[in-house]
């Protein structure tokens, strides 16, 4: 038997004394036809025993907690090794480390047009090994967005273990090809992950490429990503030769460019 155990045992077993006790003298007493000193007893006897089992709550609540912490502290020293440890992943963290991902990337636009056309791709024994470890690196991280998503991590958990990886995953991803890929087989919880991994500007009027103040979006280092839109609508400035939005739920729509914010960027 551990101490935690006992610690829970031993309360209980006094409490459960206590109202035997309690129980014979007031049955005594009863003989009386209970008198107010077994009218007393007994209501006593209805305290301990609402007290004792507050205090067996609140014990096992607390070795519920206690447990809960040890074992989430384990699996996540497991999810460490699994990434940092063990070599499953190695070789692919060292290509993500050094952007030499040209033939996964090779790899996946072929993958993706073989899903659109319904055409039978054809790749060597190598690369599909390199396609299935990939594929195994993404859906890593993908289970650590459906532990997130089922609140078995927390925001804090995800960026304190793995926030490098996530990060340098949106980094290397300079044409927007994983991100495709991403949501071509449905990788909905590591998406969500990249997301919030990254911030983004959306600019549009004379900011987008074309026009006279795209300049100030260059000199920034920010990096394209693509076309998107808003809700809301835009109306022009006397005097001015730029237009100004105003964003809200209407069924308006502001079109412009989307672009990532490099780390560490001050804003």
């Amino acid at each position: 038997m551990n101490d935690r155990q006992i610690k829970l045992i031993v309360p209980v077993s006094v409490v459960a004394l206590s109202i035997t006790i309690i129980i014979y003298i007031a049955s005594t007493l009863a003989t009386d036809r209970l008198s107010g000193w077994g009218s007393f007893m007994a209501g006593l006897g209805t305290l301990i025993i609402s007290v004792g089992a507050i205090y067996a709550a609140t014990v096992a609540l607390a070795e519920f907690r206690e447990n809960t912490q040890v074992a989430k502290a384990k699996w996540l020293s497991e999810l460490f090794e699994k990434l940092f440890v063990d070599g499953e992943f190695k070789k692919m963290r060292q290509k993500i480390d050094f952007d030499d991902i040209e033939d996964i990337r090779d790899l996946i636009i072929r993958e993706l047009a073989w899903h659109h056309i319904s055409a039978p791709e054809k790749f060597t024994p190598n690369e599909r090994d390199l396609l299935d470890c990939f594929t195994d690196y993404l859906n890593f991280f993908e289970f650590i967005g459906v532990l997130r998503s089922m609140g078995r991590l927390t925001d804090d958990d995800v960026k304190s273990l793995f926030d490098y990886y996530i990060r340098r995953l949106v980094d290397v991803d300079t044409d927007q090809w994983i991100r495709k890929y991403l949501s071509a087989l449905g990788f909905e919880n590591l998406i969500y992950l990249l997301n919030i991994s990254a911030e983004y500007l959306f600019v549009y009027g004379t900011l987008k490429q074309g026009y006279s103040r795209n300049k100030l979006i260059w000199d920034a280092n920010l990096k394209f990503l693509g076309q998107g839109t808003v809700r809301g609508n835009l109306f022009a400035l006397p005097g001015q030769d730029y237009p100004a939005g105003t964003l809200f739920n209407s069924p308006g729509r502001i079109h412009g460019e989307i672009y990532q914010i490099p780390a560490g960027t001050q804003k």
